[in-house]
């Protein structure tokens, strides 16, 4: 089964097209499942954007969405995972940044695209503890730590994609070690504590995960 959507944008707005593959369980308490698909994103505005995957439930119409931290603080709530795309016959360098909060509604995965970007990823995999019916890809103007620091600047070095992301991630899903980017290291102790994530929504894109093949065209809401 495969299901291609495509967001036809015009001016600034970004260009989202997402083509469905498979999901896959894993044998987990509660079940962990992957939602696998190739997904190209291509920022044509004047300033960068995140692009968010939400396990938790949103509310439709929010522009506002606030994560909380875990009461005591831990600085491994918060990870950035880097790869090397060349080192698998790929371009550029593709990162994501994984935050666990105080419940899995309070958790996020996130790809900040520069102004004038594209990043195109064949085999991406979302994980969800839930069983879906729908895929949302949520448009974030910034994210904001505290509400005082953008989530770029409370980090020590650079979180952003390359300009122009190329990556085929193995059908195993597995990346090796030599094909992940080294990445600065950091002190735990030189990291400000988070309390809280504060989102603005700029759009979001839906899809729903058909029962059959089925190609749909949408529009960030």
């Amino acid at each position: 089964m495969s299901l291609a959507f495509l967001n036809q944008c015009k001016g600034e707005e970004p260009e989202v097209s997402l083509i469905y593959k498979r999901v896959e369980t894993k044998t987990l308490k509660p079940p962990l499942r992957s939602y696998i698909f190739d997904l190209e994103i291509q920022n044509t505005s004047k300033a960068g954007r995140w692009y968010l995957w939400i396990d938790g439930k949103v509310d439709k119409m929010a522009r506002k969405i606030v994560f909380l931290s875990n009461e005591i603080w831990d600085p491994d709530c918060i990870s950035v995972s880097a790869i090397e795309c060349s080192k698998l016959g790929g371009i550029g360098k593709f990162i994501v940044v994984d935050f666990s909060g105080r419940t899995y509604e309070d958790s996020f995965s996130a790809m900040y695209v520069p102004a004038d970007s594209k990043i195109k990823i064949e085999n991406f995999s979302y994980n969800s503890f839930q069983e879906r019916s729908s895929l949302t890809l949520f448009e974030m103007e910034r994210l904001m730590v505290n509400g005082k620091v953008s989530l770029q600047d409370w980090f020590p070095f650079d979180i952003s994609n390359s300009k122009n992301v190329k990556l085929k991630i193995p059908l195993h899903g597995i990346i090796s070690e030599d094909s992940k980017a080294s990445l600065p290291v950091i002190r735990k102790q030189d990291l400000k504590k988070i309390q809280k994530i504060t989102c603005l929504v700029k759009r979001k894109y839906v899809c729903e995960i058909p029962k059959e093949e089925k190609h749909i065209k949408l529009k960030g809401e």
